[in-house]
């Protein structure tokens, strides 16, 4: 193969053949370093990519994370029964530790935050909740004591 460039830092370029570029790929595909992306799947609307790192099953558990950690956030309009919240939350915040061992960062970390925040603030309302229903019964004590 002749070089048509006049650019020196092209003449050390090692120009490979096809058998030694369908050899490397192979060898990456056994590391787990090649993704083979077909611009034609995606056009196509195929449905097999085999592009895929194969961490669904962490990305799964990522996006549960964060799905829990925002209906926990959403549990803490439910004044009495915002301990659901605090389920969901502890329940999220594993699946989301979880999911960043196994390799899934950005919806981990989304939901490990939300859960997080969740479960302060559930806890901090179903506390508020206990300590006015005790109040409340206090004084309803008091009252009737009157009588």
């Amino acid at each position: 193969m002749t070089n048509n460039y006049e650019d020196n830092d092209f003449k050390d370029q090692e120009v490979l053949s096809e058998d030694e570029i369908k050899e490397r790929q192979e060898r990456k595909r056994a590391k787990g370093q090649y993704y083979n992306y077909n611009k034609n799947d995606y056009y196509n609307g195929s449905k097999n990519n085999n592009y895929s790192n194969g961490n669904s099953n962490a990305t799964n558990k990522g996006m549960t994370s964060l799905v829990l950690g925002i209906i926990s956030l959403f549990c803490i309009f439910l004044g009495q029964a915002s301990f659901i919240g605090s389920i969901l939350a502890i329940v999220g915040l594993i699946m989301g530790v979880d999911a960043r061992n196994n390799g899934d960062r950005t919806y981990a970390k989304t939901g490990i935050i939300l859960n997080t925040i969740g479960l302060a603030a559930t806890l901090l309302v179903t506390i508020a909740c206990i300590a006015c229903l005790s109040c409340i019964g206090c004084s309803v004590f008091n009252y009737a004591g009157r009588f």
